[in-house]
């Protein structure tokens, strides 16, 4: 609401302006149009220093709209100029404010990363809360919070860990809802808790949901191929290519599927579709070298990593 009587207020106040100045006598209105202006600009280019200096959003937008309301003498309010110089003010602090918690939660969630990678868990978890209460908006710190916990719960049997990380999972698809790691990684660990039904039924309602993405159908594809459903699995890996025909996820498990056949020609065909289309894969670049050299390498269908530096909600709307 305040935004849009700031927005409203430059040109309701231009029109207030005009019929003042138009009751003054034409010699005096220039002269006074071009001291109203100077004042304004003067006090918004000394204090809008100050409005970057206050401690919080919600400061800088008293001082902002104090600001706009302050009056001159017989010039009244601040001229339309004015307000729009102060405006651009406020939404360049906001835009400040806003990206300044984004490259903050992004630093905390890359040092929690390393962490991870270093089998600290304890202090990734912690970073991740960091990244959390830092913006608390952003999805990648929730599901990085559900990775770090899903690991515990898989190392240690904890079911404790298992339901705080479910609970992040959710609270993850609840910043972002098409979150492909999170959704993935949900999957996973309902499967690990013989809840298969419920794995489905989160995946088949996301490909409802957003049946334009390719994702869902590669999430599925992955599910049913590791249930031992190779047809259902090689289905929906035709729905995805059908969508995008060079998707490298979708290129590398149409591969790892003819791979697990015997067909290693067509493995390779796929194999080398997802390498043009993205370079920056050393694990399909070892399972070519290894087809080549005639062995097998490991599989490709992994739990979703922790992203790249890059009490829970109800769960009954998903699954």
């Amino acid at each position: 609401m305040v935004a849009n009587r700031l927005t409203a207020s430059p040109s309701k106040f231009a029109l207030r302006s005009a019929s003042r100045f138009a009751i003054v006598r034409p010699c005096y209105a220039d002269a006074m149009r071009m001291l109203c202006g100077c004042y304004a600009k003067m006090v918004c280019t000394f204090a809008g220093p100050f409005i970057f200096l206050a401690p919080s959003f919600r400061a800088r937008s008293v001082m902002v709209a104090r600001l706009l309301n302050v009056q001159s003498g017989r010039c009244g309010r601040f001229s339309a100029c004015c307000r729009s110089t102060m405006l651009c003010v406020f939404v360049v602090s906001m835009v400040l404010c806003f990206s300044g918690c984004g490259v903050h939660s992004n630093n905390l969630n890359a040092t929690g990363a390393r962490y991870f990678k270093r089998g600290d868990s304890n202090a990734a978890i912690q970073k991740f809360e960091e990244a959390v209460a830092a913006n608390p908006d952003d999805a990648d710190s929730y599901y990085n919070l559900a990775a770090a916990y899903h690991h515990l719960a898989t190392t240690t049997g904890d079911a404790t860990y298992a339901a705080q990380a479910e609970g992040y999972y959710n609270q993850c698809l609840d910043h972002y809802e098409d979150h492909p790691e999170c959704y993935r990684g949900l999957a996973v660990l309902l499967a690990q808790q013989d809840r298969q039904d419920q794995a489905f039924r989160l995946l088949e309602g996301w490909k409802q949901r957003s049946p334009q993405l390719v994702e869902p159908n590669i999430a599925l594809a992955q599910l049913h191929g590791e249930v031992g459903n190779d047809k259902a699995s090689e289905e929906h890996l035709l729905d995805a290519i059908a969508k995008d025909t060079t998707h490298p996820q979708a290129r590398a498990a149409m591969g790892q599927l003819h791979e697990s056949r015997g067909d290693h020609q067509q493995a390779l065909t796929n194999y080398h579709m997802a390498l043009q289309r993205n370079t920056a894969q050393p694990q399909l670049h070892a399972k070519v070298a290894s087809l080549k050299g005639g062995t097998t390498g490991s599989p490709l269908l992994t739990p979703a990593p922790l992203t790249k530096v890059v009490t829970a909600p109800s769960n009954n709307l998903r699954y």
